[in-house]
């Protein structure tokens, strides 16, 4: 009876949430982890209807990672015959650049041994937290 409840006011705040959301509001896994940007050491039972979306974020995440390997092999590919140009046509049209550009960063691990104590003084912590799919002996 209490998961019952419980499932009840879940779905009693994000209908109220979601309804207070003006019209073209963005709604999106950022806005979450805003609102809750720390956990606490509990269980939440979340409703078998979505399992079915847990399952397919994992798929899309696998398509993801091959489509990041696809899209790598093609620029491979692509780049290996620009060589040192910086332009690519094909039939007389612009279908690729690869521009060179400069970059200026920090030498972190050069700074923290030479001036650890600088380092220290505007080290920032911050606090994340990390979604998982975890879908163990789920049917």
């Amino acid at each position: 009876m209490r998961n019952r409840n419980t499932l009840m006011l879940a779905e009693s705040f994000w209908a109220i949430d979601l309804a207070m959301m003006p019209d073209g509001a963005e709604y999106e896994y950022r806005h979450i982890t805003a609102r809750f940007p720390e956990g606490t050491d509990t269980t939440v039972q979340l409703p078998a209807e979505l399992l079915d979306s847990l399952k397919s974020l994992e798929t899309i995440k696998k398509s993801i990672k091959e489509l990041e390997t696809a899209e790598d092999q093609i620029k491979a590919d692509v780049c290996e015959l620009m060589g040192e140009s910086e332009f690519a046509t094909i039939n007389g049209v612009l279908a690729a650049t690869w521009k060179t550009s400069t970059r200026t960063s920090l030498d972190q691990k050069k700074l923290e041994q030479d001036h650890p104590a600088l380092v220290e003084k505007y080290r920032k912590q911050s606090t994340i937290r990390t979604f998982r799919v975890a879908l163990k002996g789920a049917k």
